[in-house]
């Protein structure tokens, strides 16, 4: 932290957390980083997330446990099956945020989602930062989690 710090002697980071599922077979947690230069127009800020499998101890990706074949399947997948989290009145159409989401130029997919002990939540920021959740059962997946 100290050579971030250092880099940008200006700046001002925060990271808040939640812990969204800590059981035997799943952690899972979602970050938002903040960050505010002194003199800078506006703050910026990201969402990521991790999911670690307890027995392998390695993070776990989108396509282990929900079944899909490309990435206009995913698409077509969040589109039918998730639904924003929250009251925003500003909400982008669910297939726009869809979009997005698979578009391998704005997510790697494995770092912007996370469990909870009933749903599967995406992470999704298009003009702001959207949270779409499906319940687990409501969901074709590749093991149970």
């Amino acid at each position: 932290m100290e050579d971030l710090a250092s880099s940008y002697p200006n700046t001002t980071i925060t990271v808040n957390y939640e812990v969204t599922r800590n059981d035997a077979q799943y952690f899972s947690a979602a970050f938002l980083f903040c960050a505010i230069t002194q003199g800078a127009a506006h703050p910026s800020s990201s969402e990521y997330a991790v999911t670690i499998d307890r027995a392998s101890n390695r993070p776990v990706r989108l396509s282990d446990i929900l079944e899909f074949d490309s990435s206009q399947d995913l698409a077509r997948l969040i589109a039918e099956s998730f639904t924003p989290l929250g009251n925003r009145s500003d909400l982008p159409p669910l297939e726009k945020l869809a979009s997005r989401y698979t578009d391998p130029d704005f997510y790697d997919g494995d770092r912007h989602f996370y469990l909870t002990e009933d749903s599967l939540c995406l992470q999704v920021s298009c003009w702001g930062d959207y949270v779409l959740e499906a319940p687990l059962s409501s969901l074709s997946l590749l093991s149970e989690p």
